[in-house]
């Protein structure tokens, strides 16, 4: 087993994340923190209307995570078929940085935890957790085992909607007891 070291050590993404003021929710509106703390570039003018330069942004951003070791999971099992794992560590973040979503919806406070499971069930089939692996700390390879499971035809290895509220609701309920003993 490898020793890790300040150089191969896996950098925890949370500390990108925290540096976007809290109350910020949309993506767009978190970009110019991220950029900032990466010291990347935003996209130029000529790269067309707003929503398609935030759109290189965060493709830019989640590559340049992935590439400077920003992954927070180490699987720990072996066999989890339907990569609950995977889930939970996603949902973790997004609960505690909305603007991941990359949603209006499922990123505005008091959005119900149906809503969100809906979301996450749809941008898991819309290839968001496996093409932007970088922004949720994970590989692409669990991000395609991620949206396997959510779309999975097979009831026993489907992660359903009504798993992901469950995920959902437990993430919600630490981050309350962790915010309170704080």
């Amino acid at each position: 087993m490898p020793e890790f070291d300040a150089k191969n050590r896996k950098k925890d993404i949370r500390e990108v994340y925290d540096q976007v003021p809290e109350g910020i929710r949309l993506m767009s509106e978190a970009v110019p923190y991220i950029l900032a703390e990466l010291g990347l570039a935003p996209s130029d003018e000529s790269e067309g209307i707003e929503s398609h330069r935030v759109a290189i942004d965060v493709k830019n951003i989640s590559n340049t995570l992935t590439e400077r070791g920003y992954g927070n999971l180490e699987q720990t099992e072996e066999y989890d078929p339907k990569s609950t794992e995977i889930a939970k560590h996603v949902i973790n973040l997004l609960v505690r940085y909305p603007f991941l979503w990359c949603d209006r919806i499922a990123s505005k406070e008091g959005a119900s935890d149906k809503e969100q499971a809906e979301i996450f069930d749809q941008e898991s089939c819309n290839h968001q957790f496996d093409d932007l692996p970088g922004l949720y700390g994970i590989t692409d390879i669990q991000g395609q085992l991620l949206r396997r499971s959510v779309q999975s035809f097979h009831d026993y290895d489907r992660l359903t909607a009504g798993d992901i509220e469950n995920l959902i609701r437990e993430v919600k309920q630490t981050v309350k007891e962790e915010n309170e003993s704080q």
